[in-house]
């Protein structure tokens, strides 16, 4: 946080975990960056999936296990584990602050599959 951007200026936690509906172009943390494009791609897969309408998500909030879009994003993490295994939580857990009700709830589905079959490193 304390780190100098390219204004210059001190980085906020408000401004590093403010959602935004854009996907980001480098990955959160500096252990992703060998695989940048996986953790790009991650990225663009979250924001996808907790986005989506409350409508289309309904069949996929029952069976979370079963939701493509999960198993999709888990499938990512699990082709660069150890490099993307504390960015997906960084990426999600980002999502979850502020942001909308739907949105949050949707972040919350892709935590609870999250922390059933990928866990962040001992150290984060």
């Amino acid at each position: 946080l304390y780190r100098r951007g390219i204004f210059n200026s001190k980085a906020t936690e408000e401004s590093v975990m403010t959602y935004k509906e854009i996907p980001i172009h480098m990955p959160l943390l500096k252990a992703a960056s060998g695989c940048k494009q996986a953790a790009v791609h991650l990225n663009r897969e979250v924001l996808k999936y907790v986005q989506m309408k409350e409508a289309n998500s309904m069949e996929q909030r029952t069976l979370l296990t079963q939701s493509h879009g999960i198993r999709h994003i888990v499938s990512l993490v699990m082709e660069n584990y150890q490099p993307l295994r504390n960015e997906i939580y960084c990426q999600v857990l980002k999502t979850m602050r502020g942001s909308n009700d739907l949105i949050a709830f949707n972040a919350w589905n892709i935590m609870a599959v999250l922390c059933s079959s990928v866990c962040p490193t001992e150290r984060s």
